[in-house]
Formats: structure tokens, sequence, C-alpha cells
């Protein structure tokens, strides 16, 4: 079930209540680097807050910071939003992927390094369930399961089993080695991926600020647990967190299982929960926009 997110618009305080149309509803909200972007009824995307490289994808050539949400310039309806450090991307109703913002490091995917102010279809034309960005990269879920990435791979975040070194990127979709079949996937760090396995394995790719155990970036996928299966996992900037039946994982460290039962009560009692920092991401379930 989605959960409707009320925002306050056009000068509204939280000290007052709103007019039905200073309201704004939303089923999906996802907070990057310097912005926050989430989706209203219909698949209609807004953005807010930084606007340095056009990472709000309202077309504003000046590209100011906007303090209240203000719709991205395209006709396309999304069902899902994932921000990264200066950019954003989405998947449409038709899974396609689009990007805007930032693109020094081609993190938008179309083949270009061009920032662009608006939303530009990601190359190819893979049909993608889900996304997940990082600092300036981008990992896609597609529609039967597989993994690919684009943007930089500085730190091998694009985990395509090659050669990576630093100010190295891919401004197109590149397929993740080793074959694994995804259920989810996180941005695991700013430099760093990670995805849920059909089998329950967390798998990783990247840079070392999430693995630390390692002492230089990774370009394969690797399992984060030999023995710990999983059903959810949540990423941070420099850490990893995931769900088990009995444990939840944080990095290399074991949590005491009450952090479970808490992640999973968090949407009745946020406030008691320590997971709440957390935000976990199980496999995606599609869903259609009203007409």
């Amino acid at each position: 079930m989605l959960t409707i997110v009320t925002a306050l618009a056009l000068g509204a305080t939280a000290t007052t209540m709103p007019a039905q149309s200073d309201t704004l509803r939303f089923t999906y909200v996802a907070a990057g680097g310097r912005n926050t972007c989430a989706i209203a009824p219909r698949g209609v995307a807004y953005c807010w807050g930084a606007n340095d490289q056009g990472q709000l994808g309202d077309g504003d050539q000046r590209t100011e910071s906007k303090r209240r949400p203000t719709r991205v310039a395209t006709e396309h309806r999304f069902l899902s939003l994932a921000v990264g450090g200066r950019f954003a991307c989405g998947v449409t109703v038709d899974s396609l992927a689009f990007c805007w913002g930032a693109n020094r490091d081609g993190q938008l995917g179309n083949g270009t390094t061009d920032q662009s102010l608006v939303p530009v279809p990601v190359a190819d034309s893979i049909l993608f369930a889900s996304l997940a960005a990082g600092r300036a990269h981008v990992c896609g879920l597609t529609v039967d399961g597989r993994a690919y990435c684009w943007g930089s791979n500085t730190d091998a975040q694009i985990g395509d089993s090659g050669a990576w070194k630093r100010g190295s990127f891919h401004t197109k979709p590149v397929a993740v080695a080793g074959g694994h079949e995804f259920s989810a996937l996180v941005s695991g760090g700013w430099d760093s991926s990670c995805g849920l396995a059909s089998s329950g394995e967390a798998l990783c790719w990247g840079g070392v600020d999430l693995l630390k155990w390692r002492a230089t970036p990774t370009s394969i996928p690797i399992v984060v647990s030999d023995t710990i299966q999983f059903w959810a996992l949540a990423g941070g900037a420099d850490h990893l967190c995931g769900l088990s039946d009995k444990t939840t994982l944080c990095g290399e460290r074991i949590v005491p299982a009450s952090w479970v039962t808490a992640a999973m009560t968090a949407r009745s009692n946020p406030r008691r929960s320590p997971a709440t920092r957390c935000s976990f991401v199980s496999p995606p379930v599609r869903s259609t926009p009203v007409a």
C-alpha cells in the first residue's frame, strides 16, 4: 500500500491548516543530496530544493533553488524516482527511465555528458522496474530482474568487472557482471551499489566507503554474508542494513534481533524505533497511477 504524504505549498506553514488548493498529495517521495522529488496522483513528478545543476527538472534556465514543489517539465507519468547528488531519475508507467540535472559523469545515461534541465531518456530503451541513485551513478533493476548501472565508475560502482580508475565513467547503461537475478537494488553508499538477489543474498560492489572490510573497490558483486539471507535492504552514505527473519545486519556488525521487530513496526510507532534511521527496500511492487 502506498503511503500518502501531504506537502505544504504556496506559503502554507505547519502551524496553519492550508486550504485544499494549497495542498499536494504525494504517493512516492525520494530524497537526495540537496533536493527532494515526489510523485503526485496520476504519476506527476514534482521536485524542490537546490537547483544549481537543473536537478529539479523544471526547465528553469535560472537554475534557482525552490522552497516549494515545482512540477517536472515533462508529460511522462512516473511510478518511482531516485535522487542522487545533483541529479534525479524516474521510471515511467511505460517502464522507461528518464533522468535530469548534472551529467558530468554521464549519470543521466543518455550517451552524453551534457547537463539537462528537463528529463531526457536513458539510452537503449531498457525496461526498468526501479532505480537506485548514488552520488554520480545510477543502477537500474530491469523488469526481468537484471541490474544495469551507468555514470561515475571512479570506485568501480558500475560493477561491470572491467577496469576502473579515477575519473572513469559510463554514459550508457552497462550490465552488472555475474548474471545475478535481483529482486531489489539500493544505493549502498555514495560510490557503492548493492542488490538483493532472488536467493536472499545481499551483494555489493564499488567503493570502500561501504565495503570497509576490503582494501580496494570491487568491480564485481560480492556476497555480504555467507550465512544470512535477507528480505529487505537499506543503504546510507557509507553503510548498509538488511533485514532477515532473525537479525539485522549493518555493515560488519550483527545487531540484536529486537531491531527487526522495531523496524517492522516503525511505520505505526516511528518515534520508538531505532530502525527508523533506515528506509528498507523490499522487492518492488509495480502499480499504475490513477487514470
